[in-house]
């Protein structure tokens, strides 16, 4: 089930923090490095298969890994980013000029298969949410603001900001939520050998992303209400975009409002056996 979604904070996973070690050392530059590495390998193993589409095809010749690791790997650039990003700026600002020419072209590259993966045929619509990942973090960590710069040049921004979002949020909604169940079947099969309370603070991380995600995407459809005559064509052909998939997010949170309790109690009867070892001891 995971394999087939979208990958989202992939590194904040928590197959990484268990399953590889190294990970546990890594500093949040190697993390961002790591995630764009891992999201490319996943756009462009996807991506491959729509060999003669246009907009593939125009992105792909465009893109090279080296520049946007060369951002990566410069401290300095990397927190002017950061920096420019939380103060949210909307205009391009000069310090930023030279890095938003090097990437505007990837970035309208995409933009445009973000835009043919909207109504194109379903083969390329499966891409949309990894195209959407890419453009979220080349505005977030390379060029911030660059991908409302974009939308703006083509018009009805606002809108396209509406179909990115309805497409990003429930993305990762759906992949934070598989990875949390997957997580908690293997823990079940295998019987890993994590304390209840670690385990029981893993699935809180998971319930807490998805509430917080789940508010966003409310925002978003608030929005969405002043601007569904616009998008109601689309909506109709993307139903699944229409509204929050309420049925299966209350099952999820119940399904996770379970677990935790499970781990809570296993977490407190392991608390009275050591306690009571100790008083055995003494």
């Amino acid at each position: 089930m995971v394999k087939q979604l979208t990958p989202s904070f992939i590194t904040d996973q928590c197959f990484w923090k268990f399953g590889f070690s190294f990970s546990q050392v890594l500093d949040e530059k190697d993390k961002v490095r790591m995630n764009f590495e891992l999201l490319i390998a996943h756009l462009f193993l996807n991506g491959n298969r729509l060999r003669g589409f246009q907009e593939w095809d125009s992105f792909e010749k465009s893109f090279g890994r080296k520049k946007y690791l060369d951002h990566l790997k410069n401290p300095d650039r990397l927190k002017l980013s950061t920096s420019l990003q939380v103060e949210g700026k909307e205009e391009v600002p000069p310090s930023l000029i030279g890095t938003d020419q090097e990437f505007s072209g990837d970035v309208n590259n995409l933009v445009k298969l973000f835009l043919a993966t909207l109504n194109g045929p379903k083969k390329t619509r499966a891409l949309s949410g990894l195209v959407c990942e890419l453009l979220d973090f080349i505005n977030i960590n390379i060029s911030p603001g660059i991908l409302d710069r974009s939308f703006k040049k083509l018009g009805s921004s606002k809108n396209l900001r509406l179909q990115f979002d309805l497409i990003l949020i429930p993305t990762r909604i759906n992949y934070s939520m598989a990875v949390a169940m997957e997580f908690h079947d293997i823990a079940e099969r295998n019987g890993l050998s994590l304390a209840p309370k670690v385990m029981e603070s893993i699935f809180i991380s998971y319930q807490d992303r998805v509430i917080s995600l789940n508010k966003e995407l409310i925002k978003v459809y608030s929005q969405l209400k002043n601007r569904y005559g616009s998008l109601s064509s689309w909506l109709k052909q993307n139903p699944e975009y229409s509204k929050i998939n309420e049925k299966s997010l209350n099952q999820w949170l119940k399904a996770m409002t379970i677990i935790i309790e499970e781990c809570a109690t296993e977490a407190k009867e392991l608390d009275r056996r050591i306690q009571a070892a100790h008083g055995i001891a003494h």
